[in-house]
């Protein structure tokens, strides 16, 4: 994501909450934790994968 669109995107759960709108706020809230933990496990994985291929290199 562009910068500028993950700002705004980060923004949404602000909006909802000064207008009142709390179940709209809390499942944008859920949504972005769902997707921090995904980039999570990717990265994880990743990482993973890279300190194997390292190890095999070496050995």
């Amino acid at each position: 994501m562009a910068e500028q669109t993950e700002k705004a995107f980060l923004k949404h759960p602000k909006v909802f909450l000064s207008a009142r709108d709390y179940k709209a706020a809390m499942q944008l809230s859920e949504n972005l934790r769902s997707l921090a933990l995904k980039g999570l496990h990717y990265f994880q994985t990743f990482e993973d994968s890279l300190r194997l291929s390292l190890l095999f290199l070496l050995l």
